[in-house]
């Protein structure tokens, strides 16, 4: 099984997932294709588990490396601090996006993305935002996250592009008291 699930994380470095075939997926796992079927029933139960597998680096990754945090005499934030998220997220979110696109919807995958949104929000609360503008900008994360694969064929998304929304998403977030008190959520308890 463990090897169904690297094939398909390294095949989606380079492919969108609906372009990774069944045969690809077993002979970069040196198996038969019966065995796929066998181990995990559909090509969407091995894509679920390669995004629950993804999920759990990611998480482990965003715990111990993202500088997130109450003081403000820390490192900032940077596109270099999110670099090995950034590439964890471009595989997870793009497995995410097509089995939505598919109509898959499994409680693993929702428990998964779940935890990355808990996990955003808790970061942003412990840097001092508010628990309402935590959530608006964690679920916009989830939605820039799943947009991006999506983004890319409709109008040739250049990676400068994404590192830019990067950016600018990483400039809100280190001005979310301005932010905050622009929306008046600032007064909101929750």
């Amino acid at each position: 099984m463990v090897r169904f699930v690297e094939a398909v994380i390294v095949q989606i470095g380079s492919k969108p997932p609906a372009d990774i075939s069944d045969q690809l997926i077993a002979d970069t796992a040196g198996m038969n294709r019966a065995s796929l079927y066998r181990y995990f029933g559909t090509r969407f139960g091995l894509f679920d588990a390669a995004a629950a597998e993804l999920a759990r680096r990611w998480l482990i990754l965003a715990e111990t490396t993202v500088p997130i945090g109450p003081s403000r005499d820390g490192p900032p934030m940077s596109m270099d601090s999110f670099g090995p998220l950034f590439e964890l997220s471009s595989k997870l979110f793009a497995i995410g996006g097509y089995l939505v696109t598919e109509d898959y919807r499994s409680d693993q995958v929702s428990e998964n993305f779940t935890r990355i949104v808990d996990t955003w929000i808790s970061q942003y609360e412990t840097a001092g935002i508010a628990p309402r503008m935590a959530r608006a900008l964690a679920h916009k994360n989830l939605g820039l996250n799943l947009a991006r694969p999506m983004a890319n064929p409709l109008v040739n998304l250049p990676i400068e592009d994404v590192l830019d929304v990067y950016a600018l998403t990483l400039s809100e977030i280190r001005n979310f008291e301005t932010m905050q008190s622009d929306l008046g959520w600032d007064r909101d308890s929750d």
